[in-house]
């Protein structure tokens, strides 16, 4: 399903240096060498899979990297056998990513009118009881109606979420899901194990 082959990955960063002789503050361009021949290789499929690490390590970079927003220095990645450099339509259309930081709504629109334009965008024919149930499992009953951006950023993320899990997309990415979440990890782990349940995507 993904096959990551000798991944190296480097990217430029600025350093300031003090030349105490002369009190000057100069930058200094440095490379950082983030990913140096790295191999993974997932095969299961219908499963949760975690990517752990400390904060910079990377996490973040390597989920850009699977989904062809970044490009290797070299060695190569393939999602479903397909090369994800450049993004091709025939990956993006079985791919979904959620960032928990960045949201895909248009936030103008509601929830509902923005089901019913990712639908239009998919091409997807999306369940109306399957859009009822997920939207009361992850508790977005009293915003479905508003424009999303009076979402909070929880709110914002489990919208996000419904929408790719409507897609049904083969694979779909979390990068901190929970962010903007409850302090208890099972007000989101046991929503997403139920959608997981009804839409068996990795």
């Amino acid at each position: 399903m993904i096959k990551i082959t000798d991944l190296c990955f480097s990217y430029k960063s600025r350093e300031i240096k003090k030349n105490v002789f002369k009190n000057i503050f100069s930058l200094n361009e440095i490379e950082v060498v983030l990913f140096e021949n790295i191999n993974i290789e997932i095969l299961d499929d219908s499963k949760i899979i975690g990517l752990l690490g400390k904060n910079g390590a990377g996490k973040t970079t390597l989920i850009k990297l699977i989904s062809g927003i970044l490009t290797p220095n070299s060695g190569n990645i393939t999602v479903f056998g397909i090369n994800s450099n450049g993004r091709p339509l025939n990956l993006l259309s079985n791919l979904g990513i959620v960032f928990g930081n960045k949201s895909m709504l248009w936030e103008e629109l509601s929830l509902y009118e923005n089901i019913e334009l990712f639908s239009k965008i998919y091409k997807r024919n999306y369940d109306k009881n399957s859009i009822e149930n997920m939207i009361e499992m992850l508790n977005l009953r009293s915003i479905a109606k508003k424009p999303t951006k009076t979402c909070s950023l929880g709110q914002s993320v489990k919208s996000n979420l419904l929408i790719h899990f409507l897609n049904k997309p083969k694979l779909l990415i979390l990068d901190e899901p929970t962010i903007g979440l409850d302090i208890y990890p099972s007000s989101f782990k046991l929503p997403l194990c139920w959608l997981h349940s009804l839409t068996p995507v990795t």
